[in-house]
């Protein structure tokens, strides 16, 4: 039993899993007050320092990958209590789909299309972008988030957390990194040299798994599982599901090919074949809905049979809805569908020419309605101000202009002549300006001081009186 670690700026609110290396949490972070997954490290590859240098290097990659198919890393660290690491990631409030797989048995071929085609953008970005490969791609790490977006989870984490490997029993000897059901034969034979192909190999074993419901190669132990993935072919997935297209088998067996050089060299070539089979899938899709509603004309064999599906059509009424996004069955009390993954308590936009009208913002002002004039208004009126202001302006440009021009004039008199023309101009000013001011300054100090002299004697007076 693992206790809640305590962790500065984050509240624990529950546990989400365990596994064999680590224990993932619900917390919320308290300074932008949002819930976030906590994942922390077990106590031995803690105190590995390898161990912690990858975990850190891979955090930092992870970091830096921004991509609406990868859950985001937001912070890393070490409680400062145990000494255990953790890494703090996003919060997906869906469900994995391992678990959408495990309600229904095995998806639809056009969701798994549509699953693998948005992880395969997702790793396509980390590989180009970092050269980062999960090698941990499986059903339990893809989610479905509440608006239907589809999310890789521990991207770039997955080489760190499985470093010790599996261990055989009584050996002690790390044999490999990964789950054994979606491992490459390069990965389950221990080899360092991997790269996208790796991950193109385990999608393919996924798309395998949610298709046909069955494991790529059973269950059991993981060394028996690990040496049938490395020799074993893969079984047609047509053999354990049939309705399915040959489209969608050529594309897993040629992503899940023994031999390297014979799978698909890069992402490019994945994604490519996964847009030409949304392409015929949307198509049959469009032309089964056409034949539907041919069916369901008067005289047709809807028609024929809407008295024979009347008890199911009743029963599915009284506990059952279409989901309005998909049209799968839902309970009518669901929150989210549980096929599409979206939030079926949104409104839905209305059909029709309301659907595409907008509304666009008036960026220039309202016109607005001129009054009739009347007698007083006719009159003429008075501008003031615009001219003086007019004339105040070019006064002002000129006195700058001249100012402008006489420092021109003095400077290269200055400099060329060696010549100050300001000295005999104040010399001047001084004699005209200078001797009339001198005498009315004396004339207001002797005044001055006659009145100090007046007030002196009668205060003098006045202290004598009292005394």
């Amino acid at each position: 039993m693992h206790s809640i670690p305590v962790i500065e700026g984050y509240k624990i609110l529950s546990r989400i899993g365990e596994g064999a290396t680590s224990v993932v949490w619900k917390a919320h972070q308290l300074s932008l007050d949002r819930t976030v997954v906590i994942k922390v490290l077990s106590d031995n590859l803690s105190r590995e320092p390898e161990d912690a240098n990858l975990f850190l290097k891979e955090a930092q990659t992870a970091a830096k990958l921004k991509h609406s198919g990868i859950v985001q890393v937001y912070d890393f660290g070490q409680i400062k209590g145990d000494g255990r690491y953790f890494l703090v990631m996003e919060h997906v409030s869906g469900y994995t789909v391992g678990e959408w797989a495990r309600r229904r048995g095995r998806l639809k071929e056009f969701d798994a299309v549509v699953i693998a085609h948005h992880v395969g953008e997702a790793l396509k970005y980390a590989w180009d972008q970092a050269r980062v490969i999960h090698c941990d791609i499986k059903p339990e790490n893809l989610m479905i988030d509440a608006d239907g977006t589809v999310k890789v989870m521990d991207l770039g984490l997955a080489h760190m957390v499985f470093s010790a490997g599996i261990v055989s029993a009584g050996s002690g000897e790390n044999m490999v990194m990964g789950t054994p059901n979606y491992m490459s034969p390069e990965q389950a034979s221990g080899n360092d040299n991997l790269d996208c192909r790796t991950d193109i190999y385990a999608l393919g074993l996924t798309l395998y798994h949610v298709l046909t419901g069955v494991l790529p190669y059973g269950s059991g132990d993981a060394l028996d599982i690990l040496e049938r993935q490395a020799r074993e072919p893969l079984v047609n997935p047509q053999s354990s599901n049939p309705e399915l297209s040959d489209g969608i088998t050529r594309l897993i067996l040629k992503m899940t090919e023994k031999n390297i050089a014979g799978r698909y060299q890069d992402w490019t070539g994945v994604l490519a074949d996964l847009v030409v089979l949304l392409h015929k899938q949307r198509e049959q899709s469009a032309a089964g809905a056409a034949q539907n509603r041919d069916e369901g004309k008067p005289g047709g064999r809807a028609a024929k049979s809407e008295s024979a599906g009347a008890d199911n059509t009743a029963g599915f009424n009284e506990g059952f809805k279409e989901c309005p996004y998909c049209a799968e069955p839902i309970r009518k009390k669901a929150i989210y569908c549980r096929y599409c993954g979206k939030d079926i308590r949104k409104p839905q936009p209305k059909h029709g020419a309301a659907a595409h009208t907008s509304v666009k913002l008036r960026l220039k002002p309202v016109a607005m309605p001129v009054p009739a004039r009347t007698e007083s208004s006719k009159k003429p009126q008075v501008k003031t101000g615009r001219k003086c202001s007019h004339w105040a302006g070019n006064l002002r440009m000129m006195i700058s202009l001249l100012l402008l021009a006489f420092l021109a004039y003095y400077w290269y008199n200055k400099v060329r002549y060696k010549r100050d023309v300001v000295t005999p101009l104040k010399s001047q000013f001084m004699r005209e300006v200078g001797g009339p001011a001198k005498i009315a300054a004396a004339k207001m100090i002797k005044k001055v001081k006659g009145f100090l002299d007046e007030n002196f004697e009668d205060l003098e007076e006045d202290n004598s009186y009292g005394k």
